[in-house]
């Protein structure tokens, strides 16, 4: 029964596949979503969907809701008495829209789209009336609430106004400057309002004349789904794929919209630009192969950047050398640039006769050409233990968001002789279960992962996992974000003609557990700086519930075909990992000692007044004091502990 539900479910990601390379490929191959290919992108998801198999009113409801929030987020756009319209539907015109749905007609979003097309031209003539008052006011910020529509057409209006002045201190603060003159106003007035422009003419297109009206919809659609189902464009789903893959192919160099005009923020390291030798940091971008970039949207600025390996392209630069402006002609050949900085990287610290090794884990990261997280973790490992007697690890996860499930499976194996490491339920009770049958454990020791509220996914199946099975001790804020959900997305495949994911399914790890909602909690407390933040699942817009399934440490393979379970039952159960109890007999001990170091550590007193101050939750090495990382130095104390007592155990036997 499992073995069929299971093939019918990979035959379904098959046949998305299809759908979506070539179902929809006559259209948006040529820039263009109808109204069809928004029917049929919508019951593919449906289909696929864990949860939800038809469209229906709640769903439309949410799409309502959404379709608003993701034109008017701040909410500078549409008055109170036009939005509540269509946040306060009926059931019956609800029930209309389903039906008209089923009849591949969208009149409803049509009828908001051209109140929306209404709003942006008033917001217009707004920011021009408001452009003599910006040019010479003081910059100061009122209070004024984001969170509702303004009622009336003034406080739209001071609205606009706030968000305009917001705008020019920002600036101001970026480019550390006292006050800009009426000039520079002027210029940074015009990067907004190219800013806005950008926003808002999708939006100003006839919805029979453009895909943008059918791309605002499937993306409304997709997220009414679930908090983590997305539907995206092309330029969205390349920098998601360049986040999950760590690499692209270009010249390496981030760019950034300024008063000047477009300026060379950073340099990749170790990319084509960087390895020039030729670009700077707070370079002006003039021209790229004989374009003048002030003539380009910023978005053709990004693009014109990109291309196939070994492809040259030429740019022009202005660097400012002792106060006079040097113009720079350079030639680069574009690369396979690897974002080294989002990858594993190790340190270590001496301890008695060996060394404690420090392994961040920033993403679980893979590609097509084999570079992958899991291979990264191995290398960092064997390049800790040539160093010395390899004591224990510490592996820092507090900025790790997820990423590949797979590569999660085959980290959490590393420290397991083999046994189940997550089990996904699909539609209908589809089970699968992803196990280490490899019988071999990479490292054998104390382990400490430091987690935090922003650890999320991926993240959690290792932490749970590891901590299931005894062989970890998880330190960090009470509990990790909640995210326990899985996504199928076509962003990563070869020849996707359509960009997206769809939420199919739950994961829980051996003890059956889910993190979904409840996070994977801390082992020891040790407060991070999202500490005091609302962050995690159960704070976004529609998550899925929480449940359990059975525990499965004595693995029932379920789902193995009967001609490979005589050489499991031979070769793989008899080297599952056993529940191991020694790190949880001796946890009251661990947090006694932590408790007590945390209380009386001048630093770790420091940063908990910061954090009940109002401790702004930024990157972990941001939140160090005078360069101590008062988290990872206090998991390193918990590491010692570890060892201590495992020592004391090996004495007493």
């Amino acid at each position: 029964m499992i073995k069929v539900m299971a093939k019918s479910f990979f035959k379904l990601v098959f046949t998305l596949s299809l759908v979506f390379s070539f179902g929809l490929g006559s259209q948006e191959s040529k820039g263009f979503l109808s109204t069809q290919d928004v029917y049929q992108s919508i019951e593919t998801m449906l289909e696929y969907h864990v949860e939800y198999k038809e469209f229906s009113s709640l769903l439309a409801k949410r799409s309502f809701k959404i379709f608003i929030d993701q034109f008017d987020p701040y909410k500078m756009y549409l008055l109170a008495s036009e939005g509540k319209v269509f946040l306060r539907m009926s059931e019956e015109k609800l029930e209309k829209v389903v039906q008209g749905h089923r009849s591949q007609s969208y009149e409803g979003y049509q009828v908001l789209n051209d109140i929306m097309q209404q709003s942006i031209k008033r917001a217009r003539e707004i920011r021009k009336a408001l452009r003599p008052v910006l040019l010479e006011e003081d910059l100061f910020l009122s209070e004024i609430s984001s969170e509702s529509f303004p009622q009336t057409l003034d406080s739209l209006k001071e609205k606009i106004h706030q968000k305009l002045l917001s705008f020019l201190i920002s600036e101001k603060n970026l480019e550390g400057v006292e006050n800009f003159s009426m000039q520079e106003r002027e210029r940074l007035l015009n990067l907004w309002e190219e800013k806005m422009c950008r926003m808002e003419d999708p939006y100003l297109e006839s919805p029979f004349s453009s895909s943008s009206f059918s791309m605002h919809i499937l993306k409304a659609f997709a997220k009414s789904l679930d908090a983590h189902s997305s539907f995206f464009s092309a330029e969205e789903a390349y920098d998601l794929k360049t986040t999950l893959e760590k690499q692209f192919e270009g010249i390496g160099i981030v760019l950034r919209e300024g008063v000047q005009g477009v300026v060379v923020k950073s340099l990749i390291k170790n990319g084509p630009a960087e390895k020039s030798g030729q670009i700077r940091k707070g370079d002006l971008l003039i021209s790229i192969d004989g374009h003048l970039v002030s003539s380009l949207p910023y978005v053709e600025v990004l693009s014109r950047l990109k291309g196939e390996r070994g492809q040259k392209v030429s740019l022009e630069l202005s660097r400012c050398q002792a106060s006079r402006n040097e113009v720079i002609q350079v030639d680069i050949l574009r690369e396979k640039v690897i974002i080294e900085e989002d990858r594993v990287h190790f340190s270590t610290v001496p301890f008695g006769s060996g060394i404690i090794g420090k392994i961040e884990i920033p993403s679980f990261y893979e590609s097509r050409d084999g570079a992958s997280c899991v291979n990264d973790l191995k290398e960092s490992i064997t390049k800790i233990r040539a160093q010395g007697s390899l004591l224990g690890l510490v592996i820092d996860m507090r900025e790790n968001s997820g990423g590949f499930l797979s590569q999660a499976v085959k980290v959490a194996s590393l420290f397991m002789s083999g046994g189940v490491v997550v089990v996904s339920k699909y539609a209908e009770d589809q089970m699968q279960y992803l196990r280490n049958i490899d019988g071999k454990i990479f490292y054998e020791g104390p382990l400490v992962l430091l987690t935090s509220k922003a650890s999320a996914s991926a993240t959690e199946i290792v932490a749970q996992a590891l901590q299931d099975y005894g062989i970890a001790v998880v330190v960090g804020d009470r509990r990790t974000y909640g995210k326990g959900t899985i996504q199928y997305q076509t962003v990563t495949g070869k020849s996707s003609a359509s960009y997206f994911k769809v939420t199919v399914g739950k994961y829980y790890t051996v003890s059956g557990r889910s993190t979904q909602i409840e996070g994977v909690r801390a082992d020891v407390e040790v407060p991070t700086s999202y500490a005091s933040f609302n962050i995690g699942e159960k704070y976004l817009s529609y998550p899925l519930k929480n449940d359990q399934i059975q525990s499965v440490f004595d693995d029932p393979l379920e789902d193995v075909a009967p001609r490979s379970r005589s050489w499991m039952k031979k070769n793989y159960l008899p080297r599952i990992q056993k529940k191991l109890s020694f790190w949880t007999e001796v946890l009251p001990l661990l947090k006694a000692n932590s408790k007590y170091r945390i209380q009386h550590d001048k630093d770790f007193s420091r940063f908990m007044d910061l954090l009940k101050g109002g401790l702004k939750a930024s990157t972990h090495s941001e939140d160090s004091l005078d360069g101590v990382d008062v988290q990872m130095s206090e998991s390193l104390q918990i590491l010692k502990d570890m060892l201590f007592l495992e020592k004391s155990k090996k004495n007493k036997i």
